[in-house]
């Protein structure tokens, strides 16, 4: 992961997120942007409205390719569709020999109608995994609402699904993730509802980075070699873990030897809310 800090980082954050991994982050200082990055998340029922407070510091490919001796094998990408395409051109252009593989989180503002067409020419062998949320992914449709049922989550994926997505994940909150992947060797195209950490809504202190923290558990599953429903169980599990407290989730007994012991949040082993949570996926029949 690459973060860019400013001069006004809170070292309490670099301390806790070395205290994850020595070797997981690369901290990047940039003279031409001397303040960290800020927004403003404003929550009204379940809509989200996101304000940059000071001047936004893009991360550029050429950062994540170099962060560590071995390129990533999974990038996950926050942005509009144009600048998806521009990513993967330069990639192409600049690093053919990188076989990366795409995991696409649109930014609220570019999920609109008129971009539908942008967001099928985002459609390419490198394109992993398309993940709007649900309010997203229904005013990409020209839909003003959230889903209002699973059944109107699943058609809604299914619709990406259709414009070529390998997989399509639409995140729904308390709800869970619905995740639908096609056909890939001899394995047949699957339809599944992933169910969310947290069940008890009332512990659910502050949803902010819920959304970023399940694609990053995903993608950890993924480079791991996981399958798409673990890997998707490992997204419930970071997204929960990241909710339930203001701030970063607490590791309270890190095993960088035994990572199957750590404790997270006081008293959560992370393999013990993984087959929690992987014995109550609900598999779909697969005729769409």
């Amino acid at each position: 992961m690459v973060i860019h800090p400013g001069h006004d980082f809170p070292r309490k954050i670099t301390e806790q997120l070395e205290g994850y991994s020595r070797t997981l982050f690369t901290f990047l200082s940039d003279p031409t942007h001397p303040e960290t990055t800020r927004a403003l998340n404003t929550y009204t029922n379940e809509r989200r409205e996101f304000e940059y407070l000071t001047a936004k510091r893009q991360v550029h490919l050429e950062e994540l390719y170099s962060a560590k001796c071995v390129a990533p094998r999974y990038v996950h990408v926050i942005c509009s569709p144009m600048r998806l395409l521009k990513i993967m051109q330069e990639r192409e252009a600049r690093f053919p020999g990188w076989e990366v593989q795409w995991i696409w989180e649109p930014v609220p503002e570019s999920c609109t109608p008129s971009n539908l067409s942008n967001v099928q020419e985002c459609v390419s062998k490198s394109m992993a995994v398309f993940s709007p949320n649900d309010l997203e992914a229904s005013e990409l449709l020209g839909r003003p609402s959230a889903p209002s049922s699973a059944e109107d989550i699943e058609a809604i994926a299914h619709h990406f699904h259709h414009m070529g997505f390998p997989a399509v994940v639409i995140r729904s909150g308390k709800r869970g993730a619905f995740v639908i992947r096609a056909p890939h060797g001899s394995q047949p195209l699957q339809r599944f509802w992933v169910p969310p950490l947290i069940q008890d809504q009332s512990l659910v202190v502050d949803q902010t980075g819920a959304g970023n923290a399940f694609l990053g558990g995903m993608m950890a599953g993924l480079a791991r070699g996981e399958s798409l429903v673990d890997a998707a169980c490992c997204g419930s599990v970071s997204s929960g873990l990241t909710i339930t407290q203001l701030g970063l989730p607490r590791l309270s007994s890190p095993c960088p030897q035994q990572p199957a012991e750590e404790i997270w949040n006081h008293d959560c082993s992370p393999q013990q809310l993984l087959l929690q949570i992987r014995n109550n996926v609900s598999f779909l029949t697969p005729s769409v």
